[in-house]
């Protein structure tokens, strides 16, 4: 018998900065280190989204989102006659969220009636959930006793979380044995969207950047990120994001972000950690929706990879003083193919690598495959759908390799209304750039000289169709090792005859069931059913129970309720009541076959109970008293 899992020592579970000291706020800044760090590729965010762990000192997980997340368990306690209940707390991210849609065991979705599983868990497993509101009406509570330690005041505010009861017993097969890893999907936090919000220009709505009331539940990646920079505050405590104003965020970029984000069909989805660089994090978010976080000066702005128009020209009058022009990047910075990862709903929401994305033009030009994997670790793919959003993420990650970055343009002071992410078209010769088109990345403005200083990079415009067109090749998937599926019994052991019972008195018209179930040791009960002969009706249409009988041989006749000259049929179904391998197969349908005449010479019928049954020639069954 498998050994109970054993889950990490008990913590007390009292709220507050005690038990949570990551819900404390913490000093942020964006500084001119950033800079630097924006150069850098997206870090890998902490935890393993998907893993069922234990963890009590572990920092808040925040999902974003769609998403399936195993949570980190930070309460487990066995209490209960012998100890037979384990009840574990588990949060799944900072809340309020907006739903929590599924729970699933081992992989399988659990559904909950009034809190009690349904199906092969009924009895053995409840349930209770909380959104994470601030504060919590009510502490978690399953309703099957009172764990240890657990009161009223356990609330776990702004917590989203999960109260998971199981019951276990190592000596029989009516509890579990061990625990099953579990997971949950859910609409995660919610986010600020400028453009539902009838204060800023040219929004309409409700929403408010400094009351979190009024949020929404938002899968655009500029969304995330603009509300991750503005932080989500519970009790004016900052718990999570960076904590900054709108008047330090240049807001009309994320905007423009999101606009793109809605046309491409670009979602985020996915985790990351209150403990996680922020810098970092907000890349991550950001590369989900195919663009950058930019620090200039001291507002936060962004970039996104979007088709654009140039809206103004550099001539050689325009630029002031001495530039620098980088020469094109090195062929080693150059690669042509890139494989994308991504979360697949499909894989069980793991990380798997999408096909190949590859520009055979730069492969012809370079006559050598230069292939790099690229992680993209907040986007997600649904069931059934191909990851299109990581391979046209990988196209432009490859097109913009071939850019040339850190072009440095000292202008006159009329350039100052230019931001991060305009086109302009360069008619400077002096400058090797002419005729090409320019991205803006950062502006300066020195006051001693009123220069304007422009940060760019060269923007091919061919670039957007080819990646915009691209169609991911998602992962192969394997068979799942799940529940079970069963087939019907084998026809070759079973028969149905239709015969007549000769008694003292009287003859009966009766069914005839023989077979065996030796071919299958696994079987713990028989189940026979039977049904009036009906053309075209459903393969679970009108039968009624004839009973059942233990594994083994069968020889089963049957009188009662078997009219004269009528057709019958009659299903076999094997059930299997292991706890890891239960459930009932599909019917085996024998037949049909016509019963005789039935005839009585005297009034006195006699019992199928008693006697001996013994078979004559003739397909006769006689009666032996």
């Amino acid at each position: 018998m498998a050994k109970i899992l054993k889950i990490a020592a008990v913590i007390a579970v009292n709220v507050g900065a005690v038990f949570f000291p990551q819900l404390l706020p913490l000093a942020i800044s964006l500084d001119a280190g950033l800079i630097t760090q924006a150069l850098a590729p997206p870090p890998s965010l902490g935890g393993t989204q998907t893993g069922f762990k234990s963890d009590p000192k572990a920092p808040i997980p925040i999902c974003v989102g769609r998403t399936f997340t195993g949570g980190n368990i930070v309460y487990t306690k066995t209490h209960g006659d012998k100890n037979e209940y384990l009840t574990l707390v588990t949060v799944l991210s900072l809340g309020p969220a907006q739903s929590i849609d599924s729970t699933s065991a081992d992989k399988e979705v659990v559904t909950f009636t009034g809190g009690n599983a349904d199906g092969d868990f009924h009895d053995r497993m409840w349930i209770d959930l909380q959104l994470g509101l601030c504060p919590e009406p009510d502490e978690l509570d399953t309703g099957i006793g009172d764990p240890p330690g657990w009161t009223d005041d356990s609330k776990l505010s702004g917590l989203t979380a999960v109260m998971l009861t199981i019951r276990y017993d190592g000596k029989g097969d009516t509890t579990l044995v061990q625990v099953p890893k579990m997971g949950w999907l859910g609409h995660f936090v919610k986010g600020y969207d400028p453009r539902l919000d009838s204060t800023y220009p040219g929004g309409s709505g409700d929403q408010r950047w400094n009351d979190e009331s009024t949020w929404e539940w938002s899968e655009n990646p500029y969304i995330i990120g603009l509300t991750f920079a503005i932080a989500w505050h519970q009790n004016s405590v900052r718990v999570g994001g960076v904590g900054m104003t709108v008047d330090t965020i240049d807001v009309s970029g994320f905007v423009e972000g999101a606009n793109v984000c809605d046309a491409n069909s670009w979602k985020i989805g996915g985790s990351f950690t209150t403990s996680d660089d922020k810098w970092g994090v907000l890349k991550s978010i950001l590369q989900a929706g195919g663009g950058e976080p930019i620090k200039e000066g001291a507002t936060l702005s962004c970039i996104v990879n979007t088709p654009r128009v140039p809206i103004a020209t550099i001539s050689n009058n325009d630029i002031i003083g001495s530039g620098s022009i980088p020469a094109n990047k090195t062929r080693r910075d150059r690669f042509n193919g890139v494989i994308p990862t991504y979360r697949s709903e499909d894989h069980d929401w793991e990380v798997v690598p999408a096909g190949e994305v590859r520009n055979s033009t730069y492969l012809a030009e370079d006559g050598t495959e230069r292939t790099r994997q690229i992680d993209y670790s907040l986007v997600q793919c649904a069931a059934g759908d191909t990851p299109d959003q990581a391979a046209q993420l990988a196209g432009y990650d490859i097109a913009n390799a071939r850019e040339a970055d850190n072009i440095v343009l000292p202008c006159k002071l009329k350039w100052i209304g230019y931001r991060p992410g305009d086109c302009l078209e360069c008619d400077a010769d002096e400058t090797g750039l002419d005729g090409k088109q320019l991205i803006v990345q950062k502006r300066s403005l020195d006051p001693a000289t009123g220069a304007v200083t422009l940060t760019l990079r060269t923007e091919d415009p061919d670039k957007h169709a080819w990646a915009l067109g691209l169609v991911g090749v998602p992962a192969p998937t394997t068979t799942k090792n799940g529940v079970p599926t069963f087939a019907a019994p084998n026809a070759g052991n079973w028969s149905l005859a239709a015969e007549m019972v000769i008694g003292e008195d009287l003859s009966l018209p009766a069914l005839h069931i023989t077979g065996n179930t030796n071919d299958d040791p696994n079987v713990d009960l028989v189940l026979f059913d039977v049904r009036s002969y009906s053309p075209g009706a459903g393969v679970d249409d009108n039968w009624a129970s004839l009973g059942t009988a233990d594994p083994g041989v069968a020889n089963k006749l049957v009188t009662d309720g078997i009219g004269a000259n009528s057709s019958y049929e009659v299903s076999i179904r094997y059930q299997y009541s292991k706890i890891f391998l239960r459930g009932i197969t599909p019917r085996l349908i024998l037949g049909p076959v016509t019963t005789g005449s039935a005839s009585t010479t005297s009034g006195r019928w006699a019992t199928t109970t008693g006697g001996r049954w013994m078979t004559s020639t003739g397909g006769q069954w006689v009666l032996d008293n």
